[in-house]
């Protein structure tokens, strides 16, 4: 289907979503690129009529998390992205992981 269709059809489906979310596979094994380790890749979704898109990209061992917000819907994008973070670094915690001496990394 035509992009322009699939994104009219997308939109109609989620326009009522606070936030959609989203977990793509990554690589397994490592990869370079000219040269250089690729250590971390991120993956920014589209807002197909959600206020928010957060999409998952694990690389390795490594899972890594991207948020597109809609200003619009979130007018506190910093309170939104330290909730979050601190919403993890709990959840991590309670899974016996070493969220403390190594908590979430957030990156702007």
């Amino acid at each position: 289907m035509p992009a322009a269709l699939i994104s009219q059809l997308a939109g109609a489906l989620t326009k009522s979503n606070d936030l959609q979310a989203s977990n793509v596979p990554g690589l397994r094994e490592n990869a370079y690129l000219a040269g250089a380790k690729i250590e971390r890749t991120y993956g920014f979704g589209p807002l197909p009529g959600c206020a928010t898109m957060v999409t998952l990209v694990s690389h390795g061992e490594i899972c890594c998390i991207a948020v597109n917000l809609d200003p619009a819907a979130v007018t506190e994008p910093e309170r939104f992205a330290r909730c979050l973070t601190e919403g993890f670094a709990e959840v991590l915690a309670l899974a016996g992981s070493d969220a403390e001496t190594n908590p979430p990394i957030r990156r702007v």
